[in-house]
């Protein structure tokens, strides 16, 4: 037979997985109408959903992530950072809230962690391309010339993406003194077409000095060479008259 002090303990355990149910179907149906309130593009009462859902239930992975996206459209980014961080270690296989977090940290110029979560990310099939490039630009702040370019040369295989890595592959280019291949990476982000990366590519480029002119060197050598051998009589005071000392001579000349 149970004893008093097993029955209260169960029934209290009960009351307590009955309480967690209830917070989290509220924080299901809090996150799903804020989610709303984001496609309506109301982003204050989305936030405002998104906290009460974490409210809620804590515990909730998915409300803390949400609330982190809002957070950092809002330009809160210590707070996204703080959701994702917790919705992280709650569940550490979300490679979402990596990329999410790696992109606040990049904001917040946390440069080795944000390029260690977007290694995370990379594991997802769909975010692969996206997080690659912003590892590659991780790695481009951080001053790791070489495995910047590495990855943009991967992020490249996605279409989408080109114009966003030919710019930062032309600014890794400029920072590593290879003038002649960042002009022609970013004169070709501009013939993209007009938008942010082509405005900051033109702005980069007018920094840039002009290339110098095209110069055309020729050279010349030669040897010339004169025998003093006169077609005339070789009387000494003919010679004498003419100038000439009837000996051979030489010159080098160069142009």
């Amino acid at each position: 037979m149970m004893s008093t002090r097993a029955a209260l303990t169960a029934a209290l355990w009960t009351m307590v997985v009955a309480t967690q149910a209830v917070a989290s179907e509220q924080s299901k149906l809090l996150y799903s109408r804020g989610l709303v309130e984001v496609h309506a593009e109301n982003d204050a009462k989305a936030l405002e959903l998104f906290d009460a859902a974490v409210e809620a239930d804590p515990s909730d992975v998915v409300a803390r992530y949400y609330r982190g996206v809002a957070r950092g459209r809002q330009g809160d980014l210590e707070g996204a950072i703080a959701d994702f961080e917790a919705a992280l270690a709650r569940r550490s296989g979300f490679p979402r809230a990596s990329l999410e977090l790696g992109a606040a940290l990049l904001r917040v110029e946390r440069f080795p962690e944000a390029a260690e979560r977007f290694a995370e990310a990379r594991v997802d099939p769909e975010l692969e391309a996206k997080a690659t490039l912003f590892e590659g630009i991780a790695r481009l702040r951080l001053g790791d010339l070489d495995a910047a370019r590495e990855l943009f040369e991967q992020a490249r295989a996605d279409e989408g993406q080109r114009q966003a890595v030919t710019f930062y592959e032309g600014v890794a280019a400029y920072q590593n003194g290879r003038m002649i291949e960042a002009r022609g990476l970013l004169e070709r982000v501009v013939a993209f077409g007009d938008g942010p990366m082509a405005v900051e590519a033109q702005a980069l480029l007018d920094q840039m000095e002009p290339p110098a002119p095209a110069l055309d060197l020729r050279a010349s050598a030669g040897f010339q060479y004169d025998s003093n051998v006169l077609l005339a009589p070789s009387d000494g005071e003919v010679l004498d008259d003419l100038l000439v000392s009837d000996e051979g001579d030489g010159s080098a000349i160069f142009a």
